[in-house]
């Protein structure tokens, strides 16, 4: 449709973010509805595999070696109502892609593997509302909240020598939907997908802690 308010390809945040910090796209392997999890595989219409697959990996490599990888991945798992899990990082790698935090752990084991002279960034989930009028905070129908895994997320970036880009506050808020994503529904209080001025809130954050780590390696 209108790309939720977001008209070209310089006014996403990931295109911002390679303009401010001098970086070159290699490729961009993210698709509509993608889970990290096995969640959306059997879903009738849903044609992307998950992130844990090794397939989705390869292709990051597809143009070249990446130096940086930047993982942006979640929020469809949660809010499909995926299992989170209790993997942490600190025993033999799982093998069950129904969970999310066994999923990320097979994806981030699979990717540094791939790519081990990578910088790997793990992005936390912003706050939204895709289930309409279920108040502060959002749960998903498994009782989880975005706290929850966003704090899975941060154990498994560090169980795997990755750096967190800390999205979940960005400054898009569950208060704040209808001025920064770009498919608000005011009358289900439902909104997912940053307009341009939320890419912008993202693209900020992600600059600000990239910049320093960026400066270190180069």
């Amino acid at each position: 449709g209108t790309n939720a308010d977001v008209p070209t390809v310089n006014d996403t945040w990931w295109k911002k973010v390679i303009d401010a910090l001098g970086l070159d796209l290699l490729v961009n392997n993210s698709w509509s509805g993608r889970a990290v999890s096995s969640i959306r595989d059997s879903q009738s219409g849903h044609t992307t595999d998950a992130g844990y697959k090794q397939a989705n990996i390869d292709v990051l490599g597809s143009d070249g070696t990446p130096e940086i990888i930047i993982i942006k991945l979640g929020i469809n798992d949660f809010n499909q109502g995926a299992l989170l899990g209790d993997y942490d990082g600190s025993t033999t790698l799982p093998s069950d892609p129904t969970k999310f935090t066994d999923a990320y752990a097979m994806m981030l084991d699979r990717i540094m593997t791939t790519y081990p002279l990578a910088k790997v960034y793990c992005c936390t989930l912003m706050q939204c509302e895709r289930t309409g009028g279920a108040g502060f905070p959002e749960v998903n129908s498994n009782g989880d909240s975005l706290i929850d895994w966003n704090e899975a997320i941060r154990k498994l970036a560090e169980a795997f020598g990755c750096e967190v880009l800390n999205h979940a506050s960005c400054g898009i808020t569950y208060y704040n939907l209808s001025e920064y994503t770009g498919d608000y529904d005011s009358g289900t209080g439902q909104g997912l997908h940053p307009n341009a001025d939320g890419m912008s809130l993202i693209a900020n954050q992600t600059i600000h802690e990239m910049d320093n780590t960026i400066r270190i390696r180069y």
